[in-house]
């Protein structure tokens, strides 16, 4: 009966054990950091835990869309590498403000990608494009020197389509269309001027654009459109 009895305890402490290389295996309950995948931190006996008991963009409850590499915070990853730039433009954004870019895709397909910061181009593609906010004049050409910030915090980009003002991000696909690359500008400016209308109402407008990004990238880049004010044309861009 002793005998037994230790081979009955022997089955249940190896049970017990198979079960945790389990929950070890699965990556989402852990004791320390060492128990979760590289990169991802412990946190309330979670691995990609947060503060509040839910799980980070990392963590195992949500590997998909562009928060999915576990080798960078959720927000940035990949590195921002200089662009030639074939395509440059501006679109005035939803609540007002312009959204200003250039990328290295030339054509339609070009001028798609830096008017829509949702876009995906399903080829190998790489833009920077900035959101800027004037109080005055008219967005579509609204003077003024506006300045990028460095903060991650004041220019959130989980949701598609809500870079703030004073935001600029570089992005950057891989042949297949695998966004690869999503940084923030931590520094640059934007400068916008209004040559004035003509006695027609056809404005000229000068954009000049300067981002830079950690590792020492810069991109530059100017362009020139010109727009009737009686128009209904909201996006402008140059090829």
């Amino acid at each position: 009966m002793s005998m037994l009895s230790n081979v009955q305890l022997m089955a249940m402490l190896l049970g017990t054990a198979a079960l945790g290389c389990s929950l070890n295996d699965r990556k989402d309950a852990c004791t320390t950091s060492s128990d979760c995948l590289d990169g991802v931190s412990c946190v309330n006996q979670r691995c990609g835990g947060t503060a509040d008991g839910q799980p980070d963009a990392r963590g195992s409850g949500d590997m998909s869309g562009d928060n999915s590499n576990p080798d960078g915070p959720p927000q940035e990853y990949g590195a921002a590498e200089p662009i030639t730039a074939h395509s440059t433009g501006l679109a005035t954004a939803a609540g007002g403000g312009a959204l200003l870019g250039t990328t290295g895709v030339a054509g339609n397909l070009g001028c798609a990608l830096v008017g829509d910061e949702s876009s995906a181009p399903g080829i190998e593609a790489a833009l920077v494009y900035a959101k800027v906010q004037s109080d005055t004049g008219d967005s579509r050409c609204a003077t003024g020197t506006y300045a990028i910030q460095n903060n991650p915090a004041a220019c959130p980009l989980g949701t598609p389509g809500r870079l703030l003002p004073g935001c600029a991000v570089y992005k950057r696909w891989d042949a297949s269309g695998t966004l690869v690359a999503r940084r923030l500008a931590i520094g640059g400016y934007v400068t916008v001027l209004n040559h004035g209308q003509t006695s027609g109402g056809i404005v000229t407008c000068d954009v000049e654009l300067g981002f830079t990004f950690a590792g020492g990238i810069s991109i530059q880049s100017s362009f020139s459109f010109d727009f009737n004010v009686l128009g209904s044309s909201e996006a402008f861009c140059v090829h």
